[in-house]
């Protein structure tokens, strides 16, 4: 019974054995930390209740103004250097120095308390006794502390004024050579340069093979009927003989000569119309002034003659064959041309050239139908070219007309003439693609008429000048500036 009676007070014992040596070690700990918390807290509960106390009484002095004790500090305070914020900030330990010395004297008192409980009325150690007396005199001033951290960099400062211009630096290495460009693209194509001069003649060449039959030529007019011859004279009858002895019948005589017989005359021939425009060569303007248009037979006779001033005429009267068609009027170059009339009705336009003075000439190309376009190509004694391509580069040299559409006229006129030689020739523009160039200017009776002043030369194609079918130009006729001089070119 004993047994069981002393084991739960010897568990009690030992419980508060333990308890109490666990108390008194955090009992130690606390009361050696309560004096390191005192000593720390002297000189600053010190000087905090000093300050508080002197506020307090400032302010009871001078009926409690914050700014009367400042006042009142400035001239009774012990120390002139003090200032409102360090006395706050003395205050405010000051009140936690207190709640922590008060927090430490509980915790002792619960202990105490504990102690006497657990060992009644024995001796408390002296570790536990811990006395807490009022605050002391205030030290001495401690020493200076640490130098705290360097500050947050301050804001930019405003931008200086912009200082003088240095002096210009020498001038520095060359550098390295840059890397080669890209290739650029490739240029537009250059305008074609002018025809070159003709090049030296060479040599014959061996004799080709013979042509072919030219084409059978136009029949020729009818001659004219003989006159008819006289009769002769009857002659004189003899005197009567006698009758003689009938001969023996003799041999038939020849046959008598057949007599005439006289033919119907011949039907008048029939006749037709010759109509059409006359224009100005260089311009393609209907001409409008007076002129006077006739047509002559091939012996000079003039069949039929008009005159007109609205820029048509018509010829009547005229029989099928070749004709001579003149134009005389004032203003113009007189103008002359050959035709060949068929049955029926025709029409023939007229191209006129304008006066011209003695040191100019103009050049008048027509033609056919077809070929569609026949180029003009004026090469001045400098080389350079007139043509469409430059209608007026050359100095004193104009191509007045180009066209396009067959028929012509196309007009080169020369306004100053120069010393040298000038060549004239014309290029098939819408055959330049194969060699039939030639015969087709044949066919189509190219012809150009050239006037010095008033003076005409024509060349007719096939007849005058040379046709090279492989660069289908038709080489006209050469000009002497100086002389006046024409020649057909070879």
């Amino acid at each position: 019974a004993m047994a069981r009676t002393w084991s739960p007070l010897a568990a009690l014992f030992l419980a508060v054995v333990v308890a109490a040596l666990a108390l008194a070690s955090y009992g130690l700990k606390n009361a050696d930390r309560v004096e390191e918390v005192a000593d720390a807290s002297d000189t600053q509960a010190l000087a905090g209740q000093g300050y508080l106390n002197w506020l307090r009484h400032s302010a009871k002095i001078h009926g409690g103004s914050q700014k009367a004790a400042k006042d009142f500090m400035d001239v009774d305070a012990p120390s002139k250097n003090m200032d409102w914020g360090k006395m706050n900030a003395a205050g405010k330990v000051l009140v936690k120095i207190r709640r922590n010395i008060g927090r430490e004297r509980a915790a002792i008192s619960r202990l105490e308390k504990l102690m006497k409980n657990r060992m009644g009325k024995k001796k408390q150690p002296e570790a536990l006794r811990v006395n807490v007396g009022s605050i002391g005199v205030r030290g001495a001033r401690g020493p200076y502390g640490k130098r705290g951290h360097r500050g947050a960099r301050g804001p930019r400062g405003p931008r200086g004024v912009t200082g003088p211009k240095g002096d210009l630096g020498r001038t520095g290495p060359r550098g390295p050579r840059g890397r080669k460009g890209l290739q650029g693209p490739k240029g537009r194509r250059g305008r074609a340069g002018p025809t070159g001069r003709t090049g030296n003649r060479g040599e014959p060449g061996p004799t080709g093979p013979q042509g072919r039959e030219g084409s059978r030529g136009y029949r020729g007019n009818a001659g004219r009927q003989g006159r008819q011859g006289r009769n002769g004279m009857q002659g004189g009858g003899g005197p009567a003989g006698a009758p003689g002895y009938r001969g023996h019948t003799g041999t038939r005589g020849p046959p008598g000569v057949p007599g005439k017989i006289l033919k119907p005359p011949p039907p008048p021939p029939p006749r037709y119309h010759l109509r059409g425009q006359i224009r100005n060569s260089v311009s393609g303007a209907i001409w409008r002034r007076g002129v006077t248009v006739s047509a002559v037979s091939m012996s000079g006779v003039t069949v039929s003659s008009t005159n007109t001033g609205s820029g048509v005429y018509d010829l009547p009267r005229l029989t099928p064959g070749r004709w001579k068609i003149r134009v005389r009027g004032s203003g113009i170059c007189n103008f002359e041309d050959q035709i060949v009339l068929g049955r029926g009705d025709a029409r023939f336009n007229i191209n006129v050239s304008p006066s011209l003075g003695g040191n100019q000439a103009r050049m008048v190309l027509t033609w056919g139908a077809s070929p569609r376009d026949l180029d003009s190509h004026m090469r001045s004694p400098n080389g350079c070219v007139t043509y469409y391509g430059r209608r007026h580069g050359c100095s004193g040299v104009s191509l007045d007309r180009d066209v396009t559409n067959g028929f012509g006229p196309e007009t080169v006129t020369i306004h100053v003439r120069r010393p040298g030689i000038y060549h004239f020739r014309v290029h098939n523009y819408s055959r330049r693609s194969h060699n039939l160039m030639s015969r087709g200017l044949a066919n189509q009776r190219a012809r150009v008429t050239f006037y010095v002043g008033c003076r005409r030369h024509v060349f007719i194609c096939g007849r005058d000048g040379n046709v090279n079918p492989r660069t289908h130009y038709w080489n006209v006729f050469t000009f002497n500036g100086a002389t006046g001089q024409v020649r057909r070119w070879h």
